[in-house]
């Protein structure tokens, strides 16, 4: 890859990324509730997303979207059913009693739920699908690339979408720590009405 085509691809991915969407809204929820940290986890899930559809798309995602294509609705439903349960379930812990709390985990009191709700997000996500299966070949030769190319371009959405997230993440923290609305329950209404959104957009989309 040239220059030229890398930063016309990291334009892109910079612009996919920013545009309010399910990702987003499910980085807000985890960073509103239980701090950057968990936030990180739930966008390196995202860009893992990225990951594996860059590796189909080398593969030649089109074809695959042709003969897989029931599979890709079943992941759509399956995604968006999944944030809406942890969105309700984190409702519905937050509500209980703090002697409760202790004794046991929340469903999304975890690393790994959060980098789950992170990479089945982007899996669901019909923009994405969309974007690697017509604009990402249309902006990268793919059957000229090597293998630095295909760390560059690897390197390039690790980048851009994490940039891109880790700064709607960061805002988020500021506007909390700025807020009077500082209770946990409030934070916790937040939180899971930004991942039941998220489901319900992936829903209205599939």
């Amino acid at each position: 890859m040239d220059l030229l085509s890398s930063l016309t691809l990291a334009v892109a991915m910079i612009t996919l990324a920013a545009i309010p969407g399910p990702g987003i809204f499910v980085v807000l929820s985890q960073t509103t509730k239980y701090g950057l940290a968990r936030g990180s986890c739930c966008i390196a899930g995202i860009f893992f997303g990225d990951y594996i559809y860059i590796a189909l798309a080398l593969a030649g995602l089109t074809a695959l979207s042709s003969t897989m294509g029931q599979l890709f609705v079943v992941i759509q439903y399956a995604g968006a059913a999944y944030l809406i349960f942890l969105g309700l379930s984190l409702l519905r812990h937050s509500k209980e009693p703090e002697t409760n709390k202790k004794q046991g985990k929340s469903v999304l009191n975890g690393p790994l739920q959060a980098f789950a709700a992170g990479l089945l997000t982007t899996l669901s996500n019909p923009k994405a699908i969309l974007f690697y299966a017509s604009l990402f070949p249309s902006l990268v030769q793919l059957d000229r690339l090597n293998t630095i190319d295909i760390a560059i371009i690897y390197a390039i959405t690790t980048l851009c979408v994490g940039g891109v997230m880790l700064s709607y993440a960061s805002a988020s923290l500021y506007l909390n720590s700025r807020s009077l609305a500082r209770s946990s329950n409030w934070q916790a209404y937040l939180a899971s009405a930004l991942m039941v959104g998220a489901g319900i957009y992936l829903l209205v989309r599939s």
